[in-house]
């Protein structure tokens, strides 16, 4: 058993994997296209970027329900880390070179030098595995308390961290000095945060609960944090969104991400909010369909989590957001038909197994051949590449209903005939 409260869990966890009980391997839903996109997708999946994670990223074959989520959130960051590390090298590692590259990458050659990140140097901390335990034990914890707030109840944990994968990319990628911007970064997504906040003139309390989330998190000076609140009164101190387009995808795509989080947090899910934060979306230089993308996986976050710790207030709010989801989904199916008929026509398993499910409750087997079809045909289509992303509780009702939409002609011989 791991177990990340503990001392030297990080060898443990490499002695695992050479034990075959952990698995480096993702959901085909989170590894797709891109370099960026699955860095993007591993925030999502875990809920690094959401501040909560629900799960680690890779396949274990012991039981991790009684750790805290603090240890998950820990392991969720030790291993996107060391996924990002396997996608620059071509998934080749050594755990000694892993480990020391994420050392370099936090400074701690200059005794945690980067004291804006919070860290503190143990002088007696000599082993390289116990030195990453102990930053990544100080990345996680609050850099102060000034909230209590139902979403995050669970957690009381950095909800900026995923900033630390994004710029350990940028670190390998070649930028040596990357973690010394993680403060401008900062300032970045709480200054977006409080633009969407201001837009409609009205600072509601939720709102200011979402913001102390992340000024919590942040290791910004308290005189520039306390800049941020008072300008929370300043409606003519706009933001320009475009001054970000020139930065990585990754940061533009977490600012976008993050003010979907507001959006769906503070039950705001208003059409002139959507507007704005498209907007926005599109002064960062976003394609339109991130967009798209940041609320599905947002959607699909809040689906996972009302079942493992009931993040809504009401059944109706549940029930709204899994409507929307699936709605979302099927008019992206639709837009896509052409194609898509193409591949579904291909698989006569797939088309026999569906319609079977017409008539009768498909075993589990069944529903696994369905999900694991379904998205070999959408990785043929680069559009709906996307729709790897939700959950398999969430997309077998989908595929289930579309498809013999998508092509009644081959569910004809199906139907009753009634002369």
């Amino acid at each position: 058993m791991l177990l990340p409260g503990s001392k030297s869990w990080i060898k443990k966890f490499f002695f695992f994997f050479k034990e075959g009980a952990i698995v480096l391997s993702v959901k085909d839903r989170v590894q797709l296209g891109k370099p960026e996109q699955t860095i993007r997708n591993i925030g999502s999946y875990t809920g690094l970027t959401y501040g909560h994670c629900n799960r680690t990223l890779y396949e274990k074959s012991f039981e991790i329900s009684r750790w805290t989520d603090l240890e998950v959130q820990k392991v969720a960051l030790f291993e996107s880390l060391l996924e990002v590390f396997k996608l620059h090298n071509r998934f080749f590692f050594e755990p000694d070179n892993f480990v020391q590259c994420v050392l370099d990458f936090y400074g701690t050659d200059i005794k945690y030098q980067s004291s804006f990140l919070g860290l503190k140097w143990v002088k007696n901390i000599k082993d390289p595995y116990l030195q990453l335990e102990d930053i990544l034990n100080q990345r996680l914890i609050f850099a102060e308390q000034r909230f209590d707030f139902k979403w995050w109840k669970y957690s009381m944990s950095n909800a900026l961290v995923f900033l630390d994968v994004i710029l350990f990319y940028q670190y390998l990628k070649g930028d040596k000095e990357a973690i010394n911007q993680l403060r401008e970064l900062e300032f970045g997504a709480l200054s977006s945060l409080t633009a969407l906040s201001k837009f409609d003139g009205v600072i509601s309390n939720p709102e200011k609960t979402v913001l102390n989330i992340y000024l919590a998190s942040s290791r910004l000076d308290e005189k520039v944090k306390a800049n941020i609140i008072q300008s929370l009164d300043d409606s003519s101190d706009a933001l320009d969104f475009g001054s970000f387009k020139e930065k990585p995808f990754n940061v533009r795509s977490f600012y976008l991400d993050l003010m979907v989080v507001m959006l769906y947090s503070t039950n705001q899910d208003s059409e002139e909010l959507k507007s704005f934060i498209k907007e926005a979306s599109q002064q960062m230089a976003l394609a339109g369909d991130v967009f798209e993308s940041a609320e599905a996986m947002m959607q699909s976050y809040l689906i996972d989590s009302e079942k493992k710790h009931g993040v809504f207030s009401n059944k109706n709010s549940y029930e709204k957001v899994f409507v929307s989801f699936g709605n979302r989904w099927t008019k992206i199916l639709l837009r896509n038909k052409d194609k898509l008929v193409v591949e579904l026509l291909e698989s006569k398993e797939l088309i026999a197994l569906v319609s079977k499910s017409t008539t009768q409750e498909l075993s589990l087997e069944e529903k696994r051949k369905v999900k694991k079809q379904f998205r070999d045909i959408v990785r043929s289509v680069p559009a709906l590449g996307i729709f790897m992303l939700p959950g398999g509780a969430i997309l077998l009702p989908l595929i289930l209903k579309i498809i013999p939409d998508l092509i009644p002609s081959a569910f004809r011989d199906n139907e009753i005939n009634k002369e």
